[in-house]
C-alpha cells in the first residue's frame, strides 16, 4: 500500500502539515522527518500556520518523509524546507504546496490553486525558503539592514533624490565593495525568477527572506529595490569590480513588480489577466502551464469556469483556451494580440499564429501594452469594433480590420552586437551600429516621397526607431531629434556612442537626455525591423518579416499589424507594429473594412 492523502469534504479544505524529527532513543534522528496533516477550512481556521515560498527545482524524488507508517517521495527542495521546520519547532504547521497538494491528483491540484489566493492572505506569516545559509548571503542579508538605514536616514531628513555620491558615503555602503556584490549575487537567486512569487509576495500578509538562520523582510528589500531604482542607481549592482558593464539580477525586476502588485491591490486597483500575462511572460515556471495560472489569484477579470486551472490539457492547449476566452469576451483583452504572430522567436510547435507562447520572452517592448500612454489609438472612433469570431474546427480567429498595403522592402535588424559585445563581422559596437545605420538611410533615400510630405531622414526615422515614445512609454520629445543626429555624428568619430548595455546607466559619453534616446531605440528596435511600404510609410516591424507582407488595422486594436497571406487563404499573423502617420485612426478614413481569418 501507499500513502493516501486526507481527503477534503468541503470546498474551501485545504492540508496543514507539521514536520517534526523521528525520535530515536529520545534523541532526535535529523535524517528522518515525519510529517503530520491536518485538514481545515480557510474559513474557519482552528490553529495558526505559515505559508511556504521556495523553488521548486529538480522534479526527481531522490528524498522520503514518513506519515503513518507510509513514506512520500519528495525533491530535495521539498526536503530542505521540511528540515528548516522541523528545526524550528515553534513554527508550527506549515502550507508548503508539494506536500500539502496532491501533485498527482490534477483535479485536486486544480482547485487548490485557485484557493491559493486566500492561502496566503489567511496564513500568519509567509516564509520565502531561499535555502541554507552561505558566507555570501550572510553578507548580503547584513549589507540591506546597513542599505536600508542609509535610506532610511535619507527619507527622514527629507532628501527627495538621492545621488549616488552621498549613498555611497553613507556608513557602510562604500563601493566596490563585496557587500554590493553579496547583493547583486543574492538577487540573482532563481527563486526571484519564479512567476509564482508575484503572487505569494503581492498576497501575503507578512514575508520573510530566509536563508540558513538569518531572515529580512522581503518589503524592506522591495523598499532599497525601489530607491535604488527611483535615484538612477542601478548601476552599483549591474557594474563589476573591474568596470565591466552586466544586466542586472532578475531580482530587481520581480521585487519591483511585486512591490507594484502590492500597492494596486492596496488601493483596489483592477487587474486584468491579459496584462499581467503580457506583462510579466519573462518569468519562469516548471509546468508552462502555470505561467497562466500563477497569475489568475491576482487577475481580477478570471471568475468564469474558462480560467479554471487545467493539468490535464497541454500547455499549447491551455495557451489556444485562454487566447480564445480573452479576444472573444470583449475588446479588454486585445492586447495578447500584440505578444503574438510568427514573426518573432517562438518555442511551441502547433500553435496557431494568433495564440501567444507564453513561454518565449522576446525582450524587446511590447508596443501595444504602452497604448494608453503613449497616445496609440490604430482604429480609434471611426467605426465601432466588434467581437472576434473563433472556429474551432480550423484553429482560426476571424476579426474585422482593414488590410491596405504590404511591405516592399526592409533593414537587418538592430544590431545583435550591442548586447553580445560584438561579432566577428562587427568587432565592436561602432561598426555594427555604422553598418546598420548605413542600411536605414539607403532604405530611407528609395523610400520615395511620405505620403504626409515629411522628409525620411531624419524626422520619420528618429520617430520610427524610438516608435513614438520616451523610455517611459510616453509620446517622445523633440529633442530626440538632435539626439539622433548627435548619436549618427558621434558613431562615425568612432566615439562610443552607445553601451553594450541596453539602460546605457553607466555610459558617461552623453548626457541624461539622450542617454534616454538611446535607451529608448534599443529596447524598442531590438529584435525588430525599419521597413517601407508600397504607400510610402515607414515602419518598425517584427524580426521575422518578408517582402509582400501585408499591414493591416483590427478594429479595437491600438497599433497596426503584420500579416502574411496564405496559399489556401487567410492569413498568419506575424506581429504587431510602429507606422508613423497611421497610430490615430488615419488607415480607416478611407480603406475598406474586412472579416480578417487568422490561422
Amino acid at each position: 500500500m501507499s500513502f493516501e492523502y486526507p481527503p477534503f469534504t468541503e470546498p474551501r479544505q485545504i492540508r496543514l502539515l507539521k514536520a517534526s524529527f523521528n525520535q530515536t532513543h529520545n534523541q532526535p534522528d535529523i535524517d528522518t522527518i515525519q510529517c503530520e496533516f491536518l485538514v481545515v477550512n480557510l474559513d474557519d481556521l482552528p490553529c495558526e500556520y505559515v505559508a511556504i515560498s521556495y523553488l521548486w527545482g529538480s522534479s526527481e524524488k531522490p528524498n522520503k518523509v514518513w506519515c503513518d507508517g507510509f513514506s512520500i517521495a519528495i525533491t530535495v527542495s521539498a526536503m530542505s524546507v521540511l528540515h528548516m521546520a522541523a528545526s524550528n519547532s515553534d513554527l508550527g504547521y506549515i502550507w508548503i504546496d508539494a506536500l500539502c497538494i496532491d501533485q498527482s491528483n490534477a483535479s485536486e491540484k486544480a482547485v487548490q490553486i485557485r484557493l491559493m489566493r486566500d492561502v496566503y492572505p489567511a496564513a500568519k506569516s509567509t516564509i520565502a525558503w531561499l535555502g541554507d545559509s552561505t558566507p555570501i548571503t550572510d553578507e548580503a542579508l547584513e549589507f540591506i539592514v546597513t542599505l536600508n538605514t542609509a535610506l532610511k536616514k535619507f527619507e527622514h531628513d527629507g532628501v527627495v533624490n538621492i545621488s549616488r555620491s552621498s549613498l555611497l558615503h553613507s556608513e557602510g555602503c562604500e563601493w566596490p565593495s563585496s557587500s554590493w556584490k553579496a547583493l547583486s549575487t543574492l538577487l540573482e537567486h532563481p527563486w526571484f525568477r519564479r512567476v509564482w512569487i508575484l503572487q505569494e509576495m503581492a498576497l501575503a500578509s507578512q514575508v520573510e527572506i530566509v536563508c540558513g538562520k538569518r531572515s529580512v523582510p522581503w518589503l524592506l528589500l522591495a523598499f532599497i529595490v525601489v530607491q535604488i531604482e527611483h535615484n538612477g542607481l542601478m548601476a552599483l549592482l549591474m557594474i563589476t569590480e573591474n568596470g565591466e558593464l552586466n544586466r542586472g539580477p532578475i531580482g530587481l525586476s520581480t521585487l519591483k513588480i511585486a512591490w507594484g502588485l502590492r500597492c494596486l491591490r492596496a488601493v483596489a486597483v483592477p487587474l486584468g489577466l491579459a496584462s499581467l500575462l503580457v506583462d510579466y511572460s519573462f518569468l519562469e515556471a516548471s509546468d508552462d502551464r502555470d505561467r497562466l495560472f500563477a497569475l489568475l489569484g491576482i487577475a481580477d477579470d478570471v471568475e468564469d469556469s474558462s480560467f479554471e486551472p487545467d493539468y490535464i490539457t497541454s500547455p499549447p492547449g491551455v495557451f489556444l483556451k485562454s487566447a480564445v476566452r480573452l479576444l472573444t469576451r470583449d475588446g479588454s483583452s486585445n492586447m495578447i494580440l500584440h505578444r503574438a504572430g510568427i514573426g518573432s522567436d517562438r518555442n511551441m510547435e502547433g500553435l496557431p499564429s494568433w495564440v501567444p507562447d507564453w513561454t518565449k520572452h522576446h525582450g524587446n517592448t511590447v508596443l501595444g501594452s504602452l497604448a494608453s500612454i503613449a497616445s496609440y489609438h490604430a482604429s480609434e472612433g471611426i467605426i465601432p469594433p466588434t467581437n472576434a469570431i473563433y472556429s474551432e474546427d480550423q484553429q482560426s480567429i476571424a476579426l474585422s480590420g482593414c488590410n491596405f498595403d504590404k511591405i516592399t522592402e526592409f533593414t537587418p535588424p538592430y544590431p545583435e552586437s550591442a548586447y553580445e559585445r560584438g561579432s566577428e563581422e562587427y568587432p565592436n559596437i561602432e561598426s555594427a551600429f555604422m553598418a546598420w545605420l548605413d542600411c536605414l538611410q539607403i532604405l530611407c533615400s528609395s523610400a520615395g516621397v511620405h505620403p504626409n510630405g515629411q522628409s525620411y531622414y531624419p524626422d520619420i526615422l528618429w520617430r520610427t526607431l524610438v516608435a513614438g515614445i520616451d523610455y517611459s512609454g510616453n509620446p517622445a520629445p523633440d529633442d530626440f531629434q538632435q539626439h539622433f543626429q548627435d548619436l549618427t555624428t558621434r558613431a562615425e568619430d568612432g566615439l562610443r556612442a552607445i553601451s553594450e548595455d541596453r539602460d546605457l546607466e553607466a555610459n558617461l559619453d552623453l548626457d541624461e537626455s539622450a542617454r534616454k534616446f538611446v535607451a529608448t531605440m534599443s529596447a524598442v528596435s531590438f529584435r525588430r525591423r525599419v521597413f517601407a511600404t508600397q504607400l510610402g510609410y515607414l515602419g518598425l516591424g517584427p524580426l521575422r518579416i518578408e517582402v509582400g507582407d501585408r499591414i493591416c488595422v483590427f478594429l479595437g486594436f491600438d497599433t497596426p499589424f503584420v500579416i502574411r497571406p496564405r496559399d489556401e487563404g487567410g492569413y498568419v499573423l506575424v506581429g504587431e507594429c510602429y507606422i508613423y502617420g497611421l497610430m490615430n485612426g488615419e488607415a480607416l478614413v478611407d480603406g475598406k473594412v474586412e472579416d480578417i481569418t487568422l490561422y
